[in-house]
């Protein structure tokens, strides 16, 4: 059986995580990688496998993130265009979704601002109260 030194997880282990990464479902990542589920159950047991797991959905979902960050910059740059448009009623259509995502962009920074300050009183409640 071979296996990855960091790890020490099975070949047969490393070829199933993109399966798992890539299908809605374990039924659905067995099928595809011709396993049973109930193998990809049991190896979800076990601790090493499911490190690998986690570290390999993270930098999937970080991959995604990059993609969508260009994605938007690209989005922005087309509605700034549009807002050059001869028909009014694209200018308007730009106008008005530049505003309302820039509106929840601002609320959302508000709402990150007061949690931020709510968790931060709260932790200096927690140490006046480990003083006491």
């Amino acid at each position: 059986m071979k296996s990855n030194r960091k790890f020490q997880l099975s070949g047969r282990q490393l070829q199933v995580i993109p399966h798992i990464l890539a299908s809605p479902s374990y039924e659905e990542a067995a099928r595809r990688a011709k396993i049973t589920s109930k193998q990809i159950y049991e190896w979800l047991q076990d601790p090493q496998f499911k490190v690998e797991l986690s570290r390999r959905r993270s930098e999937t979902y970080n991959e995604a993130l990059s993609s969508l960050k260009t994605a938007t910059t690209r989005a922005v740059q087309t509605l700034t265009t549009l807002l050059s448009d001869e028909d009014p009623r694209v200018r308007l259509n730009a106008a008005d979704k530049i505003l309302v995502h820039t509106l929840k962009g601002i609320e959302y920074l508000g709402f990150e601002e007061r949690l931020t300050d709510i968790e931060s009183r709260v932790d200096r409640a927690l140490k006046v109260g480990d003083k006491q």
